[in-house]
């Protein structure tokens, strides 16, 4: 890979970013982790073909692959980005961006938001920001490319950066809304593809949500990715606004949900289907306008051999949680 020439400059404003040594405003610990990576942020189907592939392709190239399997972008934002912004891969500076904001979750039929954009199940791929950067066709942007279209490639332009608002948290003054607003979508963008060399962490939203990305993977792939997928915890890269499946616990007897309802609506169209592995008969059970609660619950008196199964919850037609169970007491060992 062909370097910058003015790389070391990148890699020290970096450096001074994590260090204290410019202002982002972000917390120490946020200060510490946050500058260290840019972000790419899109839904579940559209992960695992990431990973597939061993590529993150520009919005061009993974439609004519047919590798987009849900548009996470809002239609009326893309008709007036200009059509050359689509042939780049493009990553963010930062997690919560104001488009995440927007269409992060499992948006209810009752409240699909005004501008048509949803990231049902979302995962996050964190690149190592200094090896990204100093990539000598790496581009990026003071703010969204969707309403501004200057990139830059030289340290002497980043250093320029308004770092403390593309880093920017929590409320601020209206006079500076627009410009805050489109400095947290700072871009950094790599044209037509870009490998997975420089990936260092997956994210995901819950525990049962990493348990349902595991087991959309190819053996192969989960193999080779499972070590760096991990839980964001700490509530630092999504905003948890909207419903999705915090946990699950599966038995012979029953299989409860753990949910987050989020602030929206959270009345779905509900389907669970269970695969008897001893049968392989399918039971299905559905319910429409169901509102969840913080828990869901269904007992399995109706399977003929509950030791081992698998199962998937379906909210609004999207895939929201897919496990499996085993009764470890029947084994011989």
């Amino acid at each position: 890979m062909r370097l910058k020439n003015d790389a070391q400059e990148f890699i020290d404003t970096i450096d001074l970013l994590i260090d204290g040594g410019i202002v982002t405003n972000l917390p120490l610990r946020k200060q510490k982790m946050i500058p260290k990576f840019v972000y790419h942020f899109t839904d579940m189907g559209n992960a695992k073909s990431i990973l597939e592939t061993g590529q993150i392709f520009s919005r061009k190239k993974a439609f004519e692959k047919g590798l987009m399997s849900v548009d996470n972008a809002s239609h009326d934002v893309i008709s007036y980005t200009n059509d050359k912004w689509k042939n780049y891969a493009r990553f963010y500076f930062r997690p919560k961006t104001p488009t995440q904001f927007r269409n992060e979750g499992i948006q209810s039929k009752q409240s699909f938001n005004e501008l048509n954009a949803h990231c049902p199940v979302p995962i996050f791929f964190l690149f190592d920001s200094k090896a990204m950067l100093i990539r000598a066709d790496s581009f990026f942007s003071y703010g969204s490319l969707a309403v501004d279209n200057a990139a830059y490639n030289q340290a002497k332009d980043f250093k320029k950066m308004p770092f403390q608002y593309v880093y920017h948290e929590g409320s601020y003054d209206t006079t500076l809304q627009w410009f805050i607003k489109n400095n947290r979508h700072a871009e950094l963008i790599i044209p037509e593809e870009c490998s997975l060399e420089n990936l260092k962490a997956i994210l995901c939203r819950s525990t049962a949500e990493k348990e349902t990305f595991l087991n959309q993977l190819s053996p192969a792939t989960r193999l080779k990715y499972q070590d760096i997928i991990h839980v964001d915890s700490r509530n630092d890269f999504f905003n948890g606004e909207r419903t999705f499946v915090e946990k699950a616990n599966l038995t012979k007897e029953e299989i409860v949900f753990t949910i987050n309802k989020g602030f929206h609506s959270s009345v779905f169209n509900v389907i669970l289907k269970t695969l008897e592995h001893s049968t392989n008969i399918v039971y299905t059970w559905g319910e429409d306008k169901l509102e969840l609660n913080q828990s869901l619950a269904f007992n399995l008196l109706n399977l003929k051999d509950p030791t081992s199964y698998e199962v998937k919850l379906y909210l609004d037609e999207h895939l929201a949680f897919h496990g499996s169970f085993k009764n470890e007491n029947l084994l011989p060992f």
